[in-house]
């Protein structure tokens, strides 16, 4: 047996030269893939270029088909995918021989994820050589004992003689299914014996005809003595193709086109021409231009049993058939087409010398400039005069006084022509242009609200094109438009996330495509991030409906972040502060601002999910290593604000301490927060607030830990958590091991101890052990790691009362960890404070009467 066919996956080239015809969507070379899943919250996404989760995927190996009669002709075959419920093919045919000496053949079937495997069948088709004799013949095969061997041999040579004649005809002879809910397993061999004669009409829904019937009775009627046999096995991960023939599926996609494909199937159907009754042939070509109708054609055509391309093939329908054909031509387009190509169908009488009955074509541009699947029916000219593309229908000699008919249907798998009159319309009103240059004007700008019929499968199939064309419309249009093109993307976005039906909203697909397609187009009037922002803005302000929704915040947000990391990388250092004043001036970062308040700073319950609140704080976190940070600060102090500032609403607290944890997790967070040493003012309560002014992240951190004491547990249980992680990164942090780096980070946490002994009682009163631990964990951690100049100037200035809370914290600190793993590092804590306030205040000490001499022993 031989396997048919083309490469692993049949492509055309990607030429996107500019030419007079059609547009042609080129999508992206094809990029590899990989993937490692993100976490809940998306803090790290290491989503690789275009990582596809492939369809379920059956490997099918043909092992033998053998018949009891022993007759070895070479019999001509095909595989393919059937959903039995929808009466419907799903693949295209694989076709292959047996009997030719040639090597078992193995394929790949992609199964559609939505339709259950019961429904789904693996149907093999059969055909011989044709001869006169053939029901003399079946009946041999049918009664294997009432043949000879001379008469087999005879069968089988005259059978192989016949492959030498110019035109072979096939005759379908038989069929047999098998449910792929047998096929999807991990390795398994069927043999199959169900086989049934191919009876007229030879089609697929005569076979689903059968197949139903046989399910209602639950009886089978007689089968044919033979045996199909296959192995069959799930492919369990991504397989090298190699040799392997993947079949083409027919099926609804769900990923994008991102290697180049374009593919036209033509399935031909019936020539109907008045009191004919002979052996005709169709021979198909597909043609450049129509000097000639005799000349041959351009080679495109994949021969079905070879997989080479070939300028024409031949089908043929004997006489009892009536002139009907259940053919599959498969070509393989130009990637650019003009108003001369063309298919050609010339039909021929060969029970009379090959005498010409007509011709007919198809012209490969609609009438809208594109190419889409249809059903079509043809009249049938005598010939067909040079120049026939342009000529009137009154110019030709119709068969039949133009009732001879030829019906066919076409489907197209192409990444490169839209299959929807819609986006046909609005790619067609787009300059030609290269992808890398600008688009600076549109024939007709309102077709952007043909994107918006677009179905969302086709703009998922074509989404990384669409998005870049989109992009680059929103650059340049004037504000009239701007609305339109910007609710365009919105709408290829959300068909995405619609088709490709992932759980998170943070959809692989869109990921990669910001992180590896994404780009700033040049030569236009405003970047990306300024669009964005813009048109996002005036629809909020509208209210309008077709804003995005808050799934997609984060694709928008990525969009903005990365055209401004590119505006940044053109103009110089992202350090220069110079450089990003420029880059993003007042009137961009106020545009932002106010776009960031209207979709956070939004009524209790308007946004309820976690996923989309966390926008918010990566966005920020991002936004600090790009733009001017007195602004982000601004932006950060504002939301905060906002947040429930009284710390008395659980689920917005979680929001507030969630969008800290975040931000405070960027690379450079402590060099933010100048951490310079710190001075003690003559006032306690001056040193807290000036934190605000120097330390931003520590003074917000500390104000939001010191309001959330007074609220019940699970408040104080998020705020303190928050502090200790913080606390805790900074110290496995190989950057600030130096003792001297050590002291001044943990000076920007100083002002907590001041709050601890404030609410002193608080504590004593309201926490429960595991709280407290949690509470004076910090407190110990700073103690022991500050700088102890910054200790002894607080001594120095504090009153003697609040020195004695103080030491009643140490005590209770002891008390605390007492019989717990950390109580010993506790007491050399306490210990190295006590002899250090000794040494410093002995004097003090040793007056009569002082009350902190007493908290000491």
């Amino acid at each position: 047996s031989s396997s048919s066919s083309s490469s692993s996956s049949s492509s055309s080239s990607s030429s996107s030269s500019a030419a007079s015809g059609a547009h042609a969507l080129v999508p992206p070379v094809n990029i590899g893939a990989a993937h490692s899943n993100p976490d809940r919250h998306g803090i790290e996404y290491k989503i690789e270029p275009f990582y596809h989760q492939h369809p379920k995927t059956i490997k099918i190996t043909v092992k033998n088909l053998s018949f009891a009669v022993g007759i070895s002709e070479p019999f001509y075959c095909t595989l393919s995918v059937h959903d039995l419920r929808s009466k419907s093919r799903l693949s295209e045919y694989f076709h292959f021989t047996h009997n030719l000496s040639a090597p078992l053949p193995t394929c790949l079937f992609s199964l559609p994820s939505k339709t259950g495997l019961e429904h789904l069948a693996l149907i093999l088709r059969v055909s011989r050589v044709f001869r006169p004799d053939f029901d003399k013949e079946l009946a041999f095969y049918q009664k294997p004992k009432t043949i000879k061997k001379p008469q087999a041999e005879k069968i089988e040579q005259e059978a192989r003689a016949c492959l030498d004649q110019p035109d072979l005809i096939l005759q379908p002879f038989l069929w047999t299914s098998v449910s792929f809910s047998l096929l999807d397993v991990v390795s398994t061999d069927i043999d199959i014996d169900d086989i049934r004669v191919f009876k007229s009409p030879y089609s697929d829904e005569s076979i689903y005809e059968q197949i139903a019937k046989d399910s209602e009775s639950g009886k089978k009627k007689q089968t044919f003595p033979g045996t199909f046999s296959i192995s069959a096995g799930r492919v369990l991960e991504d397989l090298d193709a190699g040799g392997l023939k993947v079949v083409q599926h027919f099926s609804a996609n769900s990923y994008p086109y991102l290697s180049c494909i374009n593919i036209l199937y033509v399935n031909i159907g019936a020539l109907v021409v008045k009191s004919l009754s002979a052996n005709v042939k169709v021979v198909i070509s597909l043609r450049d231009d129509d000097s000639s109708a005799s000349d041959q054609g351009i080679e495109a055509i994949f021969n079905p049993f070879t997989g080479s391309l070939v300028n024409s093939l031949s089908f043929y329908s004997p006489k009892d058939r009536k002139g009907q054909f259940y053919d599959e031509i498969k070509i393989m387009l130009p990637s650019v087409l003009t108003a001369k190509h063309h298919i050609l169908f010339s039909f021929y009488n060969i029970s009379q010398k090959q005498a010409l009955i007509g011709r007919s074509f198809l012209p490969l541009l609609s009438a809208e400039g594109g190419i889409c699947s249809t059903k079509k029916s043809l009249s049938i000219a005598a010939d067909l005069d040079p120049g026939y593309t342009v000529q009137p229908d009154a110019s030709f000699r119709w068969v039949d006084s133009r009732k001879a008919q030829f019906s066919f249907e076409t489907h197209l798998i192409s990444s490169v022509f839209p299959d929807h009159p819609k986006l046909i319309e609005f790619t067609n009103s787009l300059p030609l242009v290269s992808q890398k240059q600008a688009i600076l004007t549109l024939s007709n700008p309102a077709l952007l609200n043909n994107i918006l019929e677009i179905p969302a499968q086709i703009c998922m199939l074509h989404f990384p094109v669409l998005l870049n064309l989109l992009f680059k419309i929103i650059c340049q249009v004037d504000e009239t438009y701007g609305k339109e093109a910007f609710q365009a993307i919105v709408h290829v976005i959300e068909s995405t996330l619609l088709v490709s039906n992932e759980k998170s909203s943070r959809n692989s697909l869109l990921i990669s495509y910001v992180r590896h397609l994404f780009d700033n187009p040049v030569g236009t009037v405003r970047f990306p991030y300024e669009a964005v922002c813009k048109f996002w803005l005036q629809l909020l302000n509208d209210e309008s409906p077709k804003s995005p929704s808050p799934r997609t915040f984060w694709f928008f947000f990525n969009i903005i972040l990365k055209s401004m990391a590119l505006r940044l990388s053109t103009e110089g250092s992202s350090a220069d502060h110079a450089t990003r004043l420029k880059c993003f001036p007042v009137d961009f970062t106020k545009r932002l601002q106010a776009l960031f308040e209207k979709l956070f700073h939004v009524n209790e319950g308007k946004i309820a999910d976690m996923d989309v609140l966390t926008i918010a704080p990566l966005f920020i976190k991002d936004l600090l290593s790009i733009m001017d940070r007195g602004v982000v600060f601004e932006m950060i102090y504002k939301y905060i604000n906002w947040l429930n500032p009284q710390n008395n609403d659980l689920f917005l607290v979680t929001v507030k301490f969630t969008f800290i944890k975040i931000v405070t997790g960027h690379k450079d967070y402590v060099a933010f927060n100048l951490p310079n040493e710190i001075q003690i003012s003559s006032s306690i309560a001056q040193t807290s607030n000036r934190f605000w002014t120097q330390h931003f992240f520590p003074g917000i951190l500390l104000r939001e830990v010191k309001t959330c004491l007074l609220q019940k547990r699970r408040f104080r249980e998020q705020s303190i958590s928050t502090l200790r992680n913080l606390l805790h990164q900074h110290d496995v942090d190989p950057r600030y091991r130096d003792r001297a780096k050590q002291e001044r980070v943990t000076g920007l946490y100083f002002p907590y101890v001041i709050t601890a002994i404030d609410f002193e009682e608080v504590m004593l009163r309201d926490l429960n052990k595991e709280e407290k631990m949690n509470w004076l964990m910090c407190f110990f951690y700073i103690l022991k790691n500050c700088s102890r100049k910054l200790l002894h100037d607080w001594w120095v200035k504090e009153t003697p009362e609040r020195k004695q809370s103080f030491f009643h914290l140490l005590t209770l600190g002891i008390e605390t960890f007492t019989n717990e793993e950390l109580y010993n590092s506790m007491c050399f804590i306490v210990l190295d404070i006590l002899l250090d306030f000794v040494t410093i205040f002995e004097r003090e000490i040793a007056t009569v009467g002082n009350p902190v001499i007493s908290e000491i022993f």
